[in-house]
């Protein structure tokens, strides 16, 4: 079954396609990521992860495994690799404005208000310059109550 037969399976049969084809081809990349996609949203977290590290391994370049990963990662608390991951995803695509406000929101969690604050401004000069208005003040809002913690070590909502 080809890679792109095998997305529009169950996600248990999905995965046991995707899980042949690396028998055969165990750098797939494609192959990795459809895997870690489908482990993820059956709930097996712990072997997206897995897959997902083997594409960044494989492919340092790809920008959804980047993301992804560092998204699952920081839901499972592991936030020091998340934001490693989403670090790079910024470095990748500097110019998506959901990456940057990502990033803001892992160094909150992480109690790294400055960063988080920098990131956030980032991203709000990225949405003001393509014109989101709504966005630019959804990040206002979180920017101002960043800013109320910086120096207090709160912890962000």
């Amino acid at each position: 079954m080809e890679l792109a037969q095998a997305a529009t399976q169950t996600p248990e049969r999905a995965i046991a396609a995707y899980e042949q084809v690396l028998r055969l081809q165990p750098d797939d990349v494609q192959a990795h990521f459809a895997l870690a996609v489908a482990l993820a949203q059956i709930g097996r977290v712990g072997e997206a992860v897995e897959h997902y590290q083997q594409v960044v391994q494989i492919q340092p370049g790809h920008f959804e495994a980047h993301s992804n990963l560092a998204a699952l990662l920081a839901r499972a608390g592991q936030l020091d690799e998340a934001i490693r991951h989403f670090e790079q995803a910024v470095r990748l695509r500097p110019d998506r404005v959901e990456m940057h406000m990502n990033l803001a929101v892992a160094y909150s969690s992480a109690g790294r208000f400055p960063d988080a604050l920098a990131a956030a401004q980032h991203a709000r000069d990225l949405a003001r310059s393509s014109g989101q208005t709504a966005l630019v003040e959804q990040i206002d809002a979180w920017i101002a109550s960043w800013r109320a913690r910086v120096g207090t070590g709160t912890p962000s909502p």
